[in-house]
């Protein structure tokens, strides 16, 4: 019986440049030199630090001629639009709502309204009849007002609150 071994290699990998860094080239890189175009009224900075300087206009140059654009045709105003249907009218909808009867404000003087109250300070004060109804004075005229539905009128902040806020007596 022989004995068979077997060795194995170890393969080392080509020495590689990391994908990280950027390839260097062998030779300096020469760089072509750009060219210039030509701008009207201004000159190549001789550095960066340098500002605009404007040239004189040099009058061998030509400057092109401008192009003319063709006339525009303006739409006429002197006929009337065309219209190919009429607009459709709804009528079921006018059988839905409801008539809003307003009523002429219940007014007095009253003693408590000043004569020259400041709009920006409305005075109010409640009514002696209900806890939904208050006066608000405008020019010395007292003119009676109702709260939203579900509020009182609160004498001691002057304004409408909910019931249990207002603290109505009546």
């Amino acid at each position: 019986m022989s004995l068979v071994t077997q060795t194995q290699q170890v393969r080392q990998p080509n020495p590689q440049p990391s994908r990280n860094q950027p390839q260097r080239p062998v030779r300096p890189v020469e760089r072509e030199q750009e060219q210039l175009q030509y701008q009207p009224n201004r000159s190549p900075p001789t550095s960066w630090e340098s500002q605009y300087q404007p040239e004189q206009s040099i009058p061998s140059q030509q400057k092109p001629a401008p192009i003319a654009k063709p006339p525009q045709r303006l739409p006429s105003i002197s006929q009337p639009p065309a219209y190919t249907r009429r607009p459709e009218t709804y009528y079921e909808d006018d059988e839905d709502e409801e008539l809003v009867k307003y009523e002429m404000p219940v007014t007095r003087s009253d003693p408590r309204c000043p004569r020259d109250d400041d709009p920006a300070k409305p005075v109010h004060f409640p009514s002696g009849s209900s806890c939904v109804k208050f006066q608000k004075c405008f020019n010395g005229i007292a003119y009676e007002m109702s709260c939203p539905p579900g509020l009182q009128f609160d004498a001691k902040h002057s304004r409408c609150d909910y019931p249990a806020r207002a603290n109505c007596a009546l």
